[in-house]
């Protein structure tokens, strides 16, 4: 596949002009990923998402990051929902997750357990997820952009969740 990135002396432009050199941080990513397949290859999740994550993974073009699917980012049951939405980390009681029809996704310095935050790494991953699944012919909403034209509202009551994707056409299926 060919990447919307241009390769430097087998390293990334990944910020302007910024150029990272790959330190074998694929071989811990796909040891990462191995723990969140069991999340994304639970059969209750969308097959059109596996093959997602799958593609965006196998040509992971961020050498200092590392993707994971959160704990609780697959398939939930109602119960788990309501615990979760108790806790104020969900909005709502009727997620695309209890459908198996959304995933969370976590960024992760490479290398190591410190998970990153801010919405400019995962703005990043965002286009390179949302290049994928158009070449894939699979219609995704990011968490960030729910109006799905590439402008992240940051207005109050408007809910900026930069870690979930969900399939466009959930309703479809």
């Amino acid at each position: 596949m060919v990447l919307p990135w241009k390769q430097y002396n087998n390293g990334l432009l990944v910020r302007a002009q910024t150029y990272v050199e790959p330190r074998g941080s694929r071989e811990v990513l796909m040891k990462l990923w191995a723990s969140s397949e069991r999340r994304l290859y639970d059969p209750r999740i969308d097959d059109r998402l596996k093959q997602l994550f799958d593609a965006v993974v196998s040509d992971w073009p961020f050498p200092l990051w590392e993707l994971q699917i959160n704990r609780d980012g697959g398939y939930r049951t109602a119960e788990r929902q309501k615990d979760i939405f108790d806790t104020g980390a969900s909005k709502t009681l009727q997620s695309k997750h209890m459908k198996g029809k959304a995933i969370d996704i976590t960024l992760y310095w490479a290398g190591t357990e410190k998970a990153i935050w801010d919405r400019y790494s995962y703005t990043m991953v965002a286009g390179y997820v949302r290049f994928i699944a158009d070449s894939l012919g699979i219609k995704v909403i990011w968490g960030a952009d729910w109006n799905d034209n590439f402008i992240i509202k940051e207005e109050e009551n408007w809910e900026i969740d930069f870690v979930h994707w969900e399939l466009k056409d959930w309703n479809n299926n």
